[in-house]
């Protein structure tokens, strides 16, 4: 009989850890078309981060979001969500940064991103809206506008 390598496990917290979120308000003077039409384009990272107990049968996740911009963007935001997972046995050594990149994150995301688009829209922005594929870019920068689909 082959061996099963399912892997079950079980988010058990969830909380907003950080959250930080300004406006640029030289932007309208500098960038002022982009500002009337609120479309810039905006640098997101997302990084994703585990530690996993010596059995490696619970880990602490973190994904945090963060925006730069090496023009000057209309706001900048910072996010980060931690959570707390048990698994019912431990994975192998060599596939935990798999779990933390893929399955970790796409359990937490959904937050994140709801969030992001959130705080976004309720400062009179177009929603800053992350496509899930999003999650598993892992420290890299894509660059996104306000408001539309990516």
């Amino acid at each position: 009989m082959p061996e099963d390598h399912r892997l079950e496990y079980a988010m058990t917290n969830i909380k907003l850890n950080k959250s930080f979120f300004s406006v640029n308000p030289d932007f309208a003077k500098e960038q002022p078309l982009l500002y009337q039409k609120k479309r810039a384009s905006i640098q997101v990272i997302i990084s994703n981060n585990a530690d996993f107990n010596e059995e490696g049968t619970m880990a602490n996740f973190s994904q945090s979001l963060e925006t730069r911009s090496e023009s000057p963007a209309p706001f900048r935001l910072e996010v980060e969500f931690l959570a707390a997972f048990v698994l019912l046995k431990s994975p192998h050594p060599q596939i935990r940064n798999t779990i933390v990149q893929n399955m970790f994150a796409q359990a937490v995301f959904p937050f994140l991103r709801e969030f992001a688009a959130d705080i976004t829209r309720r400062a009179g922005f177009p929603p800053l809206i992350l496509n899930a594929s999003t999650c598993l870019t892992g420290g890299n920068f894509m660059s996104v506008r306000p408001g539309e689909t990516h």
